[in-house]
């Protein structure tokens, strides 16, 4: 027989246990809210900014956001292993020095309504999300037991999508207002 109700209880009771884990799942939570009201609003926003047609505001919103995503996670593997081999913990300050510059990006929705500047700031932000972000899960193989690694990334995808959704909820409220 396979592994019970129980044993997956105790599995999430040990990594409740491991202070870095839960730092890991928070960040991944709020990353998650981050992402998912992004990528569901940023097509609504060119759409009622620059007035463009859903179809290109679906275009440009998914393009810009997720091109830089992908350009990101792509380009940074390399400096994060190298990093990494120097010293293990740098892994942990190269995301956190990748989404200490990233968020001051967010600024430019606040102060300018240029097109190209949004875009531009959307990419490069989402490339430094991405380049902190592929640190996530070897710090999980360096911080937990082989046999506790699945279960951990599991839980933490499991918190990112339900925290997501809630933000999605809740940036939905806040716009009917």
């Amino acid at each position: 027989p396979g592994p019970g109700l129980l044993d997956g209880l105790l599995l999430f009771a040990e990594l409740a246990r491991v202070p870095s884990f839960l730092v890991l799942t928070a960040e991944m939570m709020f990353t998650g809210v981050a992402v998912w009201v992004c990528i569901n609003w940023l097509p609504l926003f060119f759409h009622e900014t620059f007035a463009l047609s859903l179809a290109m505001a679906g275009l440009y919103g998914t393009f810009w956001y997720q091109g830089g995503r992908i350009a990101g996670v792509l380009a940074g593997g390399i400096p994060s292993d190298a990093a990494a081999r120097r010293n293990p913990r740098y892994r942990l300050l190269m995301m956190g020095l990748c989404y200490a510059a990233a968020a001051p990006l967010l600024l430019t929705f606040a102060f300018t309504r240029s097109f190209g500047l949004i875009a531009a700031a959307v990419f490069v932000y989402n490339f430094l999300i991405g380049m902190g972000y592929v640190n996530s899960q070897p710090l999980l193989c360096e911080l937990l037991a082989p046999r506790l690694r699945s279960t951990a990334i599991g839980l933490m995808n499991l918190v990112s999508c339900m925290a997501g959704g809630a933000g999605v909820l809740a940036a939905a409220w806040l716009k009917s207002d």
